[in-house]
């Protein structure tokens, strides 16, 4: 699994709406996830609205139409729970604001 995930997004996203139960800290728009005990797990970037029609495929080869809303989520290296962690909150998005989830893995 990769520690680095993209959601791409047709809907502005509201990401205190997916980081309940968890210690958070949120500033300039990104949101951190710690554990009980302050180790942080996951990063969540700004979500930055795409309308550049062919970005997406340059940046990603993938072909998906804007405007899209691009969210950087990344898991720390350790504790090992946080890749996984990263790949639900990725997918917690992907659901609720009708989107993807693009890895490094899913580049051609």
């Amino acid at each position: 699994m990769s520690r680095d995930f993209v959601a791409l997004l047709r809907q502005k996203p509201h990401l205190e709406s997916i980081t309940t139960g968890l210690p958070t800290n949120t500033k300039n728009g990104a949101t951190h996830l710690y554990d009980t005990a302050g180790r942080l797990l996951v990063h969540i970037a700004a979500p930055i609205e795409v309308t550049v029609p062919g970005e997406i495929e340059r940046l990603l080869n993938t072909t998906i139409t804007p405007p899209i809303w691009w969210v950087e989520i990344r898991a720390a290296s350790s504790p090992p729970s946080a890749e996984p962690l990263a790949h639900a909150y990725a997918t917690q998005l992907a659901t609720r604001h009708q989107g993807q989830i693009w890895t490094p893995t899913n580049r051609a």
